[in-house]
């Protein structure tokens, strides 16, 4: 340690109090490369079957399975470019926060807000099919806006004082769940999920949430053969 050779190879981290952010840093990781990100904070801990959405510069995690059973917890990873270190912080939410789950999928529907769907939990033997909307309050993200303002509401199946029945898919947890491009058929936004499993057993069934009516529905009738029943498939938009 004494090298002064050695020294100017080593980079110097500045000493940071508890809580304060790290200062911007001017090295780039190459494109089209893999790296592993200085990440600071206080990261999540180990977990398995957990959902995670990018909102901006963040990456928002919450949930999973652990050693000790389901996780309920939510954290949001700071990947803004001014900072030197990626930056990790556990956000308590406020309002309908969704229980401890694995398996439940989370998608992005607008800069501050998204969608979380259904999951398991198997130390009480639950299959969830309920839906929420998180929303991040405090700034946009990556904007140097605080994420502590975040607030969770559970999605009504159908408007108050609708007639109709409400009609969801059936719980289950593994499933796919994709945002859809907006279409001038249908300018609102759109999800479309797509199998998974229960205490049935794999499932191949296709649904659409409207995120402006809140609503879910089956899908119209596809053509050609659907894929067969399966869990943790993976699903992602290719085009307009």
């Amino acid at each position: 340690w004494g090298d002064p050779g050695l020294q100017a190879q080593l980079p110097l981290q500045p000493v940071m109090q508890a809580g304060a952010r790290p200062p911007a840093s001017s090295a780039k990781p190459r494109q089209g490369h893999f790296f592993e990100p200085v990440a600071q904070g206080s990261s999540p801990p180990p977990r398995a079957d957990h959902c995670c959405v990018a909102l901006g510069h963040r990456v928002v995690v919450h949930g999973g399975n652990s050693a000790h059973g389901p996780l309920d917890d939510l954290y949001v990873l700071d990947t803004s470019p001014w900072l030197r270190a990626w930056y990790w912080e556990r956000v308590h939410p406020s309002g309908e926060v969704p229980a401890a789950r694995f398996g439940h999928t989370i998608v992005r529907v607008s800069e501050s807000a998204a969608v979380l769907f259904g999951g398991a939990d198997d130390n009480e033997y639950r299959w969830y099919n309920d839906s929420y909307v998180l929303r991040f309050g405090g700034g946009e993200p990556g904007r140097g806006g605080s994420p502590t303002a975040t607030h969770c509401v559970s999605i009504a199946a159908q408007p108050v004082g609708s007639p109709a029945a409400p009609m969801l898919p059936t719980p289950r947890c593994g499933h796919s769940l994709a945002r859809l491009p907006v279409a001038s058929s249908s300018p609102s936004p759109q999800l479309v999920l797509f199998g998974g499993s229960n205490t049935r057993g794999a499932l191949n069934d296709l649904w659409i949430f409207d995120c402006d009516t809140m609503r879910w529905a089956p899908a119209a009738q596809a053509d050609g053969a659907p894929p067969p029943p399966r869990a943790f498939p993976a699903s992602t938009v290719v085009g307009r």
